[in-house]
C-alpha cells in the first residue's frame, strides 16, 4: 500500500492500482489522501491526465467506504469565494 504522498506522486499509475486494490484496508484513507495530493499536484500541470486517473480511482474503489473517502478528499476547495 502506497500511504506516502511523495511515493504516490512519483508513480500515479501504481498508486492508483494500489487504491483498487486496498480499497477495504483499515487505512485507506492514509491511501487516498496520498493519492489525492499526488492528484492536486498532477492537475496543476496536466489537468486531463488527473482527470483520467481520478476516473479509474473511482472505478476501482466501487461502491466501498473508500470510495465515498476519495470523492470527499477529490472535491473542489471553494473556500476562497
Amino acid at each position: 500500500m502506497i500511504a506516502s504522498p511523495d511515493e504516490a506522486a512519483r508513480d500515479i499509475p501504481l498508486t492508483v492500482l494500489s487504491a483498487a486494490l486496498h480499497r477495504r484496508d483499515p487505512d485507506a484513507d492514509a491511501m487516498l489522501n496520498a493519492l489525492a495530493k499526488a492528484l492536486k499536484g498532477l492537475s496543476a500541470d496536466d489537468e486531463s491526465a488527473a482527470g483520467t486517473f481520478i476516473e479509474l480511482t473511482e472505478q476501482g474503489l466501487g461502491k466501498t467506504p473508500a470510495a465515498e473517502i476519495s470523492r470527499h478528499l477529490m472535491a473542489v476547495d471553494l473556500s476562497f469565494f
